[in-house]
């Protein structure tokens, strides 16, 4: 069973985590609409399911101590995060083929293969609690 939210919550996570090690130690704002590509608003004119999924893929990242951020932009993302001491020795920690994870993210996005993102994402989760 393939579940839609797990696969679109790990993508989110994972753009997430490249932007802020790209830019590591520079404060750097993100977006939802740069993340996921949804800007759409519902029939109530609020953000979309989708919309809201990625800005909590990104408040989940920092509640587990990856990242951090000064603050909230309602509706449009986080401002000023940045990678924690957790989340660099995260990301650099063997995944795949002994290569640090923040490679294997890289590679799996560059895919598309939305199983070797699974795979990468899922083993980084699961070592979240060994940083």
């Amino acid at each position: 069973m393939n579940d839609l939210h797990l696969d679109d919550f790990r993508k989110d996570a994972a753009v997430t985590l490249i932007r802020l090690f790209n830019n590591f130690p520079r404060l750097h704002s993100l977006y939802v609409i740069e993340i996921c590509s949804e800007d759409t608003l519902d029939e109530f004119g609020l953000p979309s399911k989708r919309h809201e999924s990625c800005m909590s893929a990104m408040i989940w990242l920092a509640e587990e101590g990856l990242i951090r951020y000064k603050q909230i932009l309602p509706d449009e993302g986080i401002e000023q995060a940045v990678l924690t001491a957790k989340g660099i020795k995260l990301l650099l920690l063997p995944g795949e083929n002994k290569k640090p994870f923040i490679e294997n993210i890289r590679a799996s996005i560059q895919s598309r293969s939305s199983q070797k993102l699974e795979k990468v994402m899922d083993k980084l989760i699961l070592s979240i609690n060994t940083a």
